[in-house]
């Protein structure tokens, strides 16, 4: 028996890993999108802060409703490819099928980037919603400048690990279908 190239198991076992976690994630996704939570602004003592944060819970429900659709596609897609995804890893370790590997990879890629791309688009108009917010409750209440800069630095910091997760991602999609193309593998 031939030995395996060196980065068909490398490759394999990320992919494995890679779907296992886009199942579960995939799956609590639905989960929460089909059960749908309603939230409750937090409470206090002034009106206006109070006004503030109902309006702003009534706008993210309203972000949240009008992605919901999209969302009830996207979802099972990731959790269909994920599941490919770790067949096509276990195909790669016991190198058979070659084709449907690289099928895995790219179907992963497809999903992976449509899932990303509309989820920064849903994260746009919440950072929007979030921007107002911030500057309502800073102007009608005591809150402290660095306790809102903390807030932004936190979003932007979430929002830079998503694109650079995408990244990462997307150069190994392309990395397993290129690899599991070559002749020698």
């Amino acid at each position: 028996m031939a030995e395996k190239p060196i980065g068909v198991m490398p490759l394999s076992v990320i992919a494995i890993a890679f779907g296992v976690m886009g199942f579960f994630g995939g799956a609590m996704g639905l989960g929460a999108v089909i059960w749908n939570p309603k939230q409750n602004p937090p409470g206090g003592t002034d009106p206006k802060l109070a006004q503030v944060n109902a309006e702003f819970v009534q706008k993210m429900e309203a972000v949240t409703r009008e992605a919901r659709p999209v969302q009830l596609v996207l979802l099972p897609a990731m959790i269909l490819t994920s599941l490919v995804l770790v067949a096509g890893g276990i195909s790669g370790i016991k190198m058979k099928a070659r084709s449907f590997v690289q099928l895995a990879f790219g179907a992963s890629l497809v999903v992976d980037s449509a899932s990303a791309v509309y989820g920064l688009i849903v994260q746009a108009r919440t950072m929007d919603i979030t921007k107002w917010y911030l500057a309502e409750i800073a102007s009608s209440s005591k809150m402290a400048a660095g306790v809102e800069m903390g807030m932004k630095f936190g979003f932007y910091a979430g929002l830079f690990m998503g694109v650079g997760w995408l990244v990462a991602k997307t150069v190994f999609y392309i990395l397993g279908v290129v690899y599991f193309g070559k002749k020698n593998v």
